[in-house]
């Protein structure tokens, strides 16, 4: 399907909203995967609720349309849960970052406020994640629309970039191990690392770790780095990596992180390349990731091979800025991701 262009006026657009993800037309999923890694914010979970692997029964997915036959999508949205908590509301845009016009997506936000407001609840956004011009125009008409105020600092302020195998870079020498009397191991995590792997999830986000830290590992979506003293019998993990939200071709890094006392290793690199690695010898052509944009570690994937995150002044199709900004928490419900 090819990426939309948004040619019609507003009066033109038509909203549909399905509270099971069986009811969603193919159209929207064709268009979906031809989002490339965009999509993976939505269409994974999207799949695993078509085919029966997860539970559907809270979750709503809403399309907007371009036109009135409905085979032109140009926004798909989803407010959705995991067995942890409630996402966020999740947009994704066909089309292309250098066709959001501020004027057009204005108009598109404030007709899918409207239509979202008559089929949810609005304490149930409590914050809204998508590339900067759809958050920050969705923002500005919920506002408007609903009176809950939105917080200035955004919750969340990553670019979203990704690689393929060809663009992972060789990695370096592990002369920083060696000179420190270290030797390390990646693989899967197993049961027995649960606990450890709930400490660094709380370390990165405090919210309802040991049951994450259990679904990461039951679902094979965790890595570890493990690293140990060379006259050492016990292996410590210095470093987790997550890749839960994927599909048959794209997978999506969504956790990276490193115990402060093995920190200056290379431990996050180090994994993520293998990950990388692991990932492209299963069949996925491309792995994303979304980084802070005050992030340092955007240096660490730039030196694994993602794409466009120290080249700034190459603009690289796909790498674009993304925002979650976030509802009064005095009266939206709460959640995470």
């Amino acid at each position: 399907m090819p990426v939309a262009t948004k040619i019609s006026g507003p009066s033109q657009l038509t909203f549909e909203c399905f509270t099971s993800a069986s009811q969603v037309p193919e159209v929207v999923i064709a268009g979906l995967h031809a989002c490339g890694p965009k999509a993976n914010i939505i269409l994974p979970l999207l799949l695993k609720c078509r085919s029966g692997q997860q539970n559907d029964s809270e979750n709503t997915w809403f399309v907007v349309y371009s036109n009135q036959d409905r085979t032109q999508v140009l926004y798909v949205a989803s407010c959705t849960a995991s067995g942890v908590a409630e996402y966020p509301l999740f947009i994704v845009t066909t089309m292309s970052y250098e066709s959001l016009v501020a004027d057009v997506v204005e108009w598109d936000m404030e007709f899918f406020c409207k239509e979202l407001l008559s089929c949810a609840q609005r304490e149930r956004v409590y914050s809204v994640f998508a590339v900067d011009r759809v958050a920050t125009a969705f923002t500005k008409e919920w506002v408007k629309l609903t009176g809950i105020e939105a917080y200035r600092k955004p919750y969340y302020d990553c670019t979203m970039s990704f690689c393929s195998a060809k663009d992972l870079k060789p990695r370096r020498q592990k002369t920083i191990l060696d000179a420190n009397n270290l030797q390390s191991e990646i693989g899967l995590g197993n049961k027995n690392d649960i606990p450890a792997i709930a400490d660094l999830c709380e370390l990165f986000a405090e919210e309802s770790v040991k049951q994450e830290a259990t679904l990461l590992q039951e679902q094979g979506a965790v890595w570890v780095h493990r690293i140990r003293k060379a006259d050492s019998p016990h292996w410590e993990i210095a470093s987790i990596a997550a890749c839960s939200r994927n599909t048959a071709d794209i997978a999506t890094i969504t956790k990276v992180y490193t115990n402060p006392k093995w920190r200056r290793l290379g431990c996050a690199e180090r994994l993520t390349r293998d990950v990388c690695k692991q990932l492209f010898n299963s069949g996925k052509s491309q792995v994303a990731l979304f980084v802070g944009n005050s992030n340092p570690a955007s240096i660490v994937y730039d030196r694994v091979g993602f794409r466009g995150l120290q080249e700034r002044s190459q603009r690289i199709e796909g790498v674009d800025r993304y925002l979650e900004i976030g509802f009064d928490r005095r009266v939206v419900c709460s959640g995470h991701w």
